[in-house]
């Protein structure tokens, strides 16, 4: 495993102030971690980084399973996103290149290459047939519909302002993107913004959908909101945290973390209200909760992963 380990039962100075006993992993890195997420049986989990490597963690043990490289590209490109397939069997990530790569976790090779954006490739989405993906850049202001098994881009949705969080809706008709401080609801099959959710804070980073898509949680350095699709409103602020621009829902919509400066949160949101907060996390921390809500996974930018056991 190189430089990394990990340490079981993480102790409280490890795993911050946590009442149910701290990370249940603490895995020190080499690395800035930048992005984090879970497979979809939450099995392992899979952390990105600013020097551009790859790692896939066995959720159980903390054990690291593979290690993808990053791109040899000059001087290199960081991992600025990523996402599982629905199978598991592949990640989509999206690199500081401009370069949108989908990597096999069995022969740990890339096999497409998406190219097209004019810069940093910022939110990636699969959908469910595991073969489209979406993914959005932050440089060229566009979203893009790709075909993963020819690499044929298929659609083009210009943004107005810097695209950020694409979140397909749960019948996948239709997709919303932070564009800036704003989040627009946009319709796949006839490429037309639909509705437009107009936020008066700063820059809006992260989006999530709540069961069955009528309600989604947005979060940015404003803090952390959530909004009716249908009536394109603001229903509640549920909070505020300190860098906030990680967000990260379970399967059924119950259960929410968010991730700050040194800080992450965890969310009750059948009652809306904050169940539990992380503290002495180390430097912007990006959040990821398995599709059960039971574990959670926090990549912080001075190099740990932990991994969390929600109470």
């Amino acid at each position: 495993m190189g430089l990394a380990s990990w340490i079981s039962s993480a102790t409280s100075d490890q795993g911050g102030q946590n009442p149910a006993g701290g990370a249940t992993h603490y895995i020190k890195t080499d690395e800035a971690v930048i992005w984090v997420a879970f497979s979809p049986n939450g099995g392992e989990f899979a952390s990105g980084s600013l020097q551009g490597t790859i790692r896939v963690w066995d959720s159980s043990s903390g054990k690291e399973r593979c290690r993808l490289p990053g791109p040899k590209t000059a001087p290199f490109a960081s991992v600025m996103c990523l996402a599982f397939s629905p199978s598991g069997s592949t990640i989509l990530a999206g690199y500081s290149d401009g370069v949108a790569r989908i990597w096999d976790l069995k022969s740990q090779e890339v096999i497409q290459s998406l190219k097209g954006h004019e810069g940093p490739v910022k939110s990636v989405a699969f959908f469910r047939d595991g073969v489209r993906v979406l993914t959005g850049s932050t440089s060229d202001f566009f979203v893009r519909m790709w075909d993963g098994s020819t690499g044929k881009m298929l659609k083009r949705f210009p943004c107005k302002a810097i695209p950020d969080g694409v979140t397909l809706t749960p019948d996948e008709q239709s997709f919303i993107v932070c564009e800036f401080r704003d989040v627009a609801l946009w319709d796949i099959a006839s490429e037309k913004s639909l509705k437009k959710f107009e936020n008066d804070a700063c820059r809006v980073e992260s989006l999530a959908f709540l069961a069955k898509g009528a309600r989604f949680v947005s979060c940015g350095f404003g803090g952390v909101y959530l909004w009716d699709i249908a009536g394109a409103k603001l229903l509640q602020k549920l909070g505020e945290l300190e860098g906030c621009q990680s967000l990260a829902v379970s399967s059924d919509g119950d259960r929410m973390l968010v991730g700050g400066i040194n800080r992450m949160e965890l969310w009750d949101m059948k009652a809306l209200k904050l169940m539990q907060g992380y503290d002495k996390l180390e430097g912007d921390t990006h959040v990821a909760i398995s599709p059960d809500g039971k574990l959670g996974v926090s990549g912080e930018f001075r190099g740990p992963v932990r991994l969390w056991k929600l109470p």
